[in-house]
């Protein structure tokens, strides 16, 4: 097979950086919304930080997950400062079909030229209200495991 004239031969990829994994907002995600943000980098090709769009719904597609996980997964990003909205995305049955856009803050805004804002490496997680240890969510009730074996009553 010929090669097109002008066809570019550089393999693309996507970096995850050492310092990012290390983040306290990165462990912090569930591994949809880091699915997610690899999907979103995927889109960024150097020129369009800040212009990248994507919806809730290719994030269900592209995941195979529930539009509400996709959702979820989008806000936590935001939440946590991996990406920031830069055009609301609008829906309509027969004239708009426009997803949002979004902004890597890894890296520089393609947009208006400003450096990266790396925001995520600033979120802290909250801290607990009070000095007890946290509960657990589930109660497990305490069960004689000893072996002993149980004789009727009288």
């Amino acid at each position: 097979m010929r090669k097109r004239r002008g066809a570019s031969t550089i393999e693309r990829w996507v970096e995850l950086r050492f310092w990012l994994m290390d983040s306290p907002a990165w462990r912090s995600l569930p591994c949809n919304a880091r699915a997610l943000y690899l999907e979103l980098k995927k889109r960024y090709n150097g020129r369009n930080n800040g212009r990248i769009s994507y919806s809730v719904r290719q994030a269900f597609q592209d995941l195979h997950i529930g539009k509400t996980a996709a959702a979820l997964a989008l806000q936590l990003l935001q939440d946590r400062g991996f990406i920031v909205r830069t055009k609301k995305g609008a829906f309509s049955m027969k004239a708009v079909r426009d997803a949002s856009e979004w902004r890597l803050t890894e890296y520089p805004d393609d947009l208006r030229p400003n450096h990266a804002t790396k925001e995520f490496m600033s979120w802290r997680p909250a801290e607990p209200e009070s000095n007890e240890p946290p509960k657990s969510r589930t109660r497990v009730l305490w069960r004689d495991r000893t072996g002993t074996v149980a004789r009727p009553h009288g």
